[in-house]
């Protein structure tokens, strides 16, 4: 009777010995795994993310011999991805609304995004809390995303965000968080933790707002998103910048058409902490989830509820919310 045994050696090398019933050895094999190699040079932008009163065309470069492949759509670019071969205009971007579906202006890429409700076809119709198709142009920033990829080798993924109008620095009063994933994490039919999807049960014998069905219910690390987080000061500076995880909050606000969010820090992402003091009146600068809330059930109003009343609960030295 013949035995395989493995033994692993240096790390990159394993070897598969056959022994027969003597223990004698009958061949030695070796397998090579491949070795990770050392990550390319990051690309370089010719402007940092921000804020910019009139457009510009911005260039990627790189040290190293690679191709550059960027996306405007806020996914990780890839060697499927657009080829970076000239400077790429930035200008005023916005989201016309058509009637028939968003329309992306001026991000270069011709893409159309159909209309794509966060809420069941049925709330849409009847509910007070009603999902209702934007009735105006939004205003949007653009997301670059590149990446070098050589023959064997790649880089992590750079990104910068943009916003530019001629009022920029009129429009903004509070710190401003930009979220960039991949349109899928969040709108795909089967895996998107924004929409009703595969795990929506429209026969559900519950009432509407107690039908807790549908992917922004769904809980744990398998409705997990990877995103990338930014938080800019009201003036367009980046103040910091992380790849993190993101969920879905919430109980019953979960199923309304504004989400709330849980950002993760994890060793997986990059770092396992987000070290920023966020909030500028408390002694702390770690945190290992960061909660950015729609407004709960006042969301379609003034969004003032939950803050007026916290506000309220400030002079007694409690933990509140900001």
């Amino acid at each position: 009777m013949k035995r395989l045994i493995m033994l692993a050696a240096i790390i990159i090398t394993v070897f598969f010995i056959c022994l027969n019933d003597n223990n004698q050895v009958l061949f030695v094999a070796a397998q090579e795994n491949s070795i990770e190699e050392d990550l390319l040079q990051l690309p370089t932008f010719s402007h940092q993310g921000g804020f910019y009163e009139t457009q510009f065309y911005l260039e990627i470069s790189t040290d190293d011999s690679g191709i550059i492949y960027y996306t405007l759509d806020g996914s990780d670019p890839t060697i499927d991805s657009m080829r970076y071969n000239n400077p790429i205009l930035i200008q005023k971007q916005y989201i016309q609304i058509t009637g028939q579906g968003y329309s992306m202006q001026n991000d270069g890429t011709g893409q159309v995004i159909d209309l794509d409700p966060t809420v069941p076809l049925s709330m849409i119709k009847s509910s007070s809390f009603e999902w209702k198709s934007p009735s105006e142009d939004i205003f949007k920033a653009t997301v670059v995303k590149a990446i070098v990829i050589s023959d064997d080798q790649t880089s992590l993924v750079a990104t910068q965000t943009y916003f530019v109008d001629e009022n920029i620095y009129d429009k903004y009063t509070f710190p401003i968080i930009s979220l960039s994933t991949d349109a899928k994490n969040l709108f795909s039919y089967e895996t998107g933790i924004n929409v009703p999807g595969i795990n929506y049960d429209p026969f559900s014998t519950e009432t509407r707002f107690n039908n807790k069905t549908g992917n922004y219910y769904q809980e744990g690390d398998l409705w997990e998103r990877d995103v990338y987080f930014e938080y800019f000061s009201s003036d367009g500076q980046l103040n910091f910048k992380q790849n993190a995880g993101i969920r879905i909050h919430g109980g019953l606000s979960r199923n309304y058409p504004i989400k709330s969010y849980r950002l993760y820090a994890r060793d997986d992402y990059g770092q396992d902490m987000f070290n920023y003091r966020f909030f500028e009146d408390k002694e702390l600068n770690t945190f290992k989830r960061i909660i950015l809330r729609a407004g709960g059930q006042t969301y379609k109003y003034t969004f003032m509820g939950e803050a007026a009343a916290q506000s309220l609960l400030k002079p007694l030295d409690l933990d509140i919310q900001y």
